[in-house]
């Protein structure tokens, strides 16, 4: 911290209180008469690769191997088996602002955070301060390929494919070894590709874009919750600017992520803050309400700030920089927050 300033640590309390007044006094985040020029109503496509057959690789796995993969690579598994609705990824995306990258139902503005996404996710051992960005000159596919899947070049070589103005190789080249690979950790690296691939950053149906084997390359290291949130506003954007898309980025984080701050009011729990305790775990056991589009753009236009849950439960406590003296910052409220004040 420069010198000059103090820090002051608030408590969770002060800062919910301070993050309402703020929200009554400056209402939703469009300037005061602003006229838009996005069209009043948007349709979305949104197409689902078929998970069978990563679910079924999930469940033959023993004990073991699933306690190593999510060591290895977290909770992304529960993600096979978050049902997406579209009705309301559909009504989402009426709300959405290119201009802000925010949801802006009535007078409420909604974002899916960095945080929330890495806690969804239980990603463990990563370097919360670093983010994914492609090297200047990333070593060849092929290569990546060989060393993914344990193969030799002739193999991976056979494999890469374009599509469009991208390469990739497509699912059906990777599921005859997710079963039937002789080095059981590299079945499931195969099956974690396949989840990014075809759940996290679906880009094409059955098909798994180099960029995500280039990603794949840093897991462990860095944290990839900020790759995710851009490639969701990216398509968020994109459908609300141009209508008639496909939504591409992860539709079952951004419904896992909606229903965590909208509905009934979560009970208090002690797992919350637990490594044991999972949010998607937990997510599954909830019945969704599977509503129509118009339905639902009913229901969003009519939010109130009684019906959403600001702080979700099962955050784990951080440190945010939320003001600095009389400048607010981003509304975002943990327990231990900081306050920076000059002098």
């Amino acid at each position: 911290m420069s010198k000059g300033s103090i820090i002051k640590v608030e408590d969770n309390l002060k800062v919910c209180e301070w993050s309402r007044s703020i929200q009554k006094q400056k209402g939703d985040s469009l300037a005061v008469d602003h006229e838009s020029t996005l069209s009043e109503f948007t349709h979305v496509h949104l197409t689902q690769n078929n998970l069978q057959e990563l679910k079924e690789a999930w469940d033959q796995l023993g004990m073991d191997m699933k306690q190593k993969f999510q060591s290895m690579y977290g909770d992304i598994t529960y993600l096979l088996n978050v049902e997406v609705y579209l009705g309301l990824i559909r009504a989402l995306t009426q709300f959405w602002s290119p201009s802000y990258s925010c949801f802006t139902f009535n007078q409420l503005d909604m974002t899916p955070t960095i945080e929330e996404y890495t806690a969804l996710l239980h990603l463990k051992g990563v370097k919360l301060d670093q983010v994914y960005t492609k090297a200047h000159k990333p070593d060849p596919l092929v290569e990546k390929l060989m060393k993914l899947a344990g193969m030799g070049k002739a193999w991976a070589g056979k494999q890469i494919q374009k599509r469009g103005n991208s390469e990739g190789i497509t699912w059906n080249s990777l599921r005859s070894l997710l079963r039937s690979h002789p080095d059981p950790d590299k079945s499931l690296d195969i099956l974690a590709i396949g989840i990014y691939g075809l759940v996290i950053f679906p880009k094409s149906l059955g098909y798994i874009e180099a960029a995500v084997i280039y990603l794949f390359g840093e897991l462990g290291k860095i944290n990839l919750a900020p790759t995710m949130l851009a490639e969701t506003f990216r398509s968020l954007s994109n459908c609300r600017k141009k209508g008639g898309v496909h939504f591409v980025g992860c539709a079952q984080l951004l419904t896992v992520w909606f229903h965590s701050h909208y509905g009934e009011k979560p009970k208090p729990t002690l797992h919350a803050f637990t490594d044991e305790y999972s949010p998607l775990g937990e997510f599954l056991k909830k019945k969704l309400p599977n509503f129509t589009k118009d339905k639902w753009i009913v229901i969003l236009r009519n939010l109130r700030d009684e019906d959403v849950k600001w702080y979700v439960s099962w955050l784990p406590c951080l440190d945010i920089l939320y003001k600095c003296g009389e400048y607010d910052w981003v509304p975002l409220s943990g327990f231990g927050v900081v306050l920076v004040m000059p002098l």
